[in-house]
């Protein structure tokens, strides 16, 4: 209660400006900086537990026990003041007390309230509760009463002070909890938490631009959620056994989850502002709107994870990232067996390490920091110095044994897992990268120029690549005539011509030799009745196909009609048939 008197109260409620001037009743309700203002009330909450007789009555004669915190045995009967019993009615000279409701108990429900979690242990929501007004005289009264008429005793578990403040500088809202929880061994451990968040996005340029790309990405959503159920009508149940299709489905699940989290803290935001802007004089609880926040970051920094995931993908353009990842795969099966050995022998070392030293030492006090604080050590971060002072005749072989085991064995069996995975992938990985990222964004960026005419030809590229097709074709001059360019495309046809003609005319046709080309009865059965009926609409310049030097020359000796754009398979037909 000294921290109280002395620090708490003076801080949060001050009664004159920097320069000893009175403070105005609007200021009142800043705390002593004058930037942040209180949102509703400060409120008191205590945690306890009843009595019990103790396990070994004969040592301890009258005198009672009392457990750790345990919700289901929790202290939730009402008293009078002093913790006396109430059998109906509490006397009527208590009503002149300001502390007569704080030794009645409230339920979660009825304050809007959460569990709790400190650095000990797990409070629930509910209580016995004090709230402190605006005004500083009467706060004194009521830490008076609380200390006279023992409010705090060895029942207490914990006491939790509760207040939110809002600074309209930055625009945003601050919900702290000051713990103070008394252990069962008479020990005392103090806890903060503090956690901000705004009250609506709508407050800058910065918030106007969250809600644009809130839009986008829900529009990109759909799109995506479209696209996943085509994928899924497709492939069946086959759509799971792709990982990339299980990480776009766990980011567009977790993304409509997210979008129905920030709509439930909202309305839950407005309805807290809301009872503030109707009575200023009550405790204004936030802390359902820290928990739906926490889990909304949670949720966004999953599936930043996911999509940073799905990024990844483009590293299987390169050769050395594809290595990687065939490595990896190669070495399942023996990594398995590893990790599985590996869990075993490191939280057998969690639990011994939290057994020697929870005690003593806060980085060994739970499960959950032991295992972070041995897992540092892989770093080379560790705490020896005050192992030591805690267990002196434990903490040396303890860690010796917890190295030697963890990061010279196993740490090294994992190295040469890697490495054998290693030699034999390079032994047999001799695929190049079909297509790398320079050759995607290169290939890219040249499809972008050809839409606006500039076409880049790499006379190098196409050089290198040996011609497999019309290998029977004999070299023509390289000057372009209008004779070589019929007898090209006869000798195309010759060649073409024989193999359809083996294998789908009956045997009363004979088979047309490579250079003699094929006959009009072939080509009425090659040709398509389609292209035969646009024969019909060309019209030939037979002066102008006599002067052709280029295969566009020819092409303009046709007059081809609105739907026709280039030379095709009826251009084909009237040359070979003139």
């Amino acid at each position: 209660m000294q921290w109280m008197d002395e620090t708490f109260v003076p801080a949060f409620y001050p009664v004159q400006e920097y320069n000893g001037d009175s403070l105005s009743l609007q200021d009142k309700f800043y705390i002593n900086d004058l930037t942040n203002i209180r949102l509703g009330l400060v409120r008191l909450r205590q945690v306890r537990m009843p009595k019990e007789k103790c396990g070994y009555w004969k040592l301890t004669p009258n005198h009672f026990c009392t457990t750790d915190f345990q919700s289901s045995r929790e202290e939730k009967r009402d008293h009078c003041v002093s913790w006396k019993s109430m059998n109906s009615t509490c006397p009527l000279a208590e009503n002149s007390f300001l502390t007569k409701d704080a030794y009645k108990y409230r339920s979660s429900s009825e304050m809007n309230g959460m569990p709790f979690a400190g650095g000990y242990d797990v409070y629930g929501g509910g209580g016995y509760v004090q709230d402190f007004p605006n005004n500083r005289d009467s706060v004194n009264t009521i830490l008076n009463e609380i200390q006279t008429h023992r409010w705090l005793d060895r029942r207490t578990r914990a006491l939790l002070i509760e207040f939110s403040l809002y600074n309209s500088n930055i625009k945003l809202i601050a919900f702290s909890t000051f713990a103070v929880e008394f252990t069962e061994t008479g020990n005392v451990l103090a806890y903060t938490f503090t956690q901000s968040f705004r009250p609506t996005l709508l407050t800058d340029a910065t918030g106007a631009f969250s809600i644009l790309f809130y839009f986008i990405y829900i529009i990109a959503l759909i799109i995506a959620t479209v696209k996943i159920i085509g994928k899924f009508r497709d492939q069946g149940f086959d759509f799971f056994k792709a990982a990339w299709n299980v990480i776009d489905l766990i980011t567009i699940v977790l993304s409509y989850a997210a979008i129905a989290v920030w709509i439930v803290k909202y309305i839950q935001t407005s309805r807290a502002l809301k009872r503030y802007y109707n009575d200023k004089s009550g405790f204004i609880s936030f802390v359902q709107i820290v928990f739906w926040d926490n889990v909304f970051n949670s949720i966004i920094g999953i599936i930043v994870f996911t999509a940073t995931l799905r990024i990844l993908k483009a590293l299987g353009y390169n050769k050395r990232c594809a290595e990687l990842v065939t490595v990896v795969r190669h070495a399942a099966p023996q990594l398995f067996s590893f990790f599985v050995v590996f869990g075993l022998g490191f939280f057998g070392f969690v639990i011994l390490g939290h057994l020697l030293f929870g005690s003593s030492m806060f980085d060994y006090h739970n499960m959950l920091t032991a295992s972070g604080s041995l897992a540092n050590t892989l770093i080379g971060r560790n705490s020896l110095d005050k192992m030591v002072a805690a267990a002196p005749s434990f903490a040396q072989v303890y860690f010796f044994v917890y190295v030697l085991f963890i990061i010279f064995i196993l740490l090294t069996m994992f190295a040469a897992i890697l490495n054998q995975s290693i030699t034999e992938v390079r032994a047999n990985y001799q695929n190049e990268s079909p297509i790398g990222i320079l050759d995607l964004i290169k290939g890219a960026f040249t499809d972008l120029l050809g839409l606006v005419g500039i076409h880049l030809r790499s006379n190098k590229r196409q050089n290198s690549v040996p011609k497999k097709y019309m290998t029977g074709i004999p070299k023509k001059n390289a000057q372009i005539d209008t004779p070589n360019v019929l007898q090209l495309l006869r000798d195309t046809f010759g060649e073409v011509g024989d193999d359809k003609l083996a294998n789908e005319k009956d045997g009363n046709k004979s088979q047309q030799s490579e250079g003699e080309g094929v006959s009009k009865g072939d080509l009425d059965y090659l040709i398509s009745e389609e292209d035969k009926k646009s024969f019909n609409k060309l019209s030939l310049n037979s002066g102008r196909i006599s002067r052709a030097r280029t295969p566009q020359d020819i092409d303009l000796g046709f007059s081809y009609p609105k739907a026709e754009k280039t030379i095709h398979t009826a251009v084909i037909y009237k040359l070979l048939t003139q």
